[in-house]
């Protein structure tokens, strides 16, 4: 009767071990880590792919845009270019330039004779020196 009372208690004691315990928690534990890793995943996988298609169609949205404003831009960088002083010097025509400040000399009264002026043509500048303030002197 003794031996039977032992081994029943034996058994009690054996599903109350704490090693017995700790590792079916173990099993639980990391079977609930599973399952939480792989829901994490879906949600993440699913926004992953609607950005993709998000994206996607943005950039096909947005291809025309960016073409029309490339040709935009093209058009009026040739229409500055063309109306550029640099472009005007190729053309022939020279800009005169007050040697002191290097502004541009619209007007004959900017100048007196004797002065030095700049000149600047499509190959460079060079000096030169007043002579008259009026087209009918020499």
């Amino acid at each position: 009767a003794r031996r039977g009372t032992l081994v029943e208690h034996r058994g009690r004691l054996a599903r109350h071990d704490p090693r017995t315990t700790l590792r079916a928690d173990r099993r639980v534990l990391d079977a609930t880590r599973t399952r939480l890793r792989d829901a994490g995943r879906l949600p993440i996988q699913r926004r992953r792919h609607a950005l993709v298609r998000l994206t996607a169609a943005l950039e096909g949205l947005g291809r025309p845009i960016i073409q029309e404003a490339r040709a935009a831009h093209a058009a009026a960088t040739g229409r500055l270019d063309a109306l550029s002083p640099l472009r005007v010097l190729d053309r022939g025509y020279a800009i005169a330039l007050k040697d002191e400040t290097g502004r541009a000399i619209r007007r004959t009264e900017e100048v007196q004779p004797g002065d030095t002026i700049r000149v600047r043509v499509s190959d460079g500048t060079f000096r030169a020196r007043v002579q008259s303030d009026t087209e009918d002197e020499p």
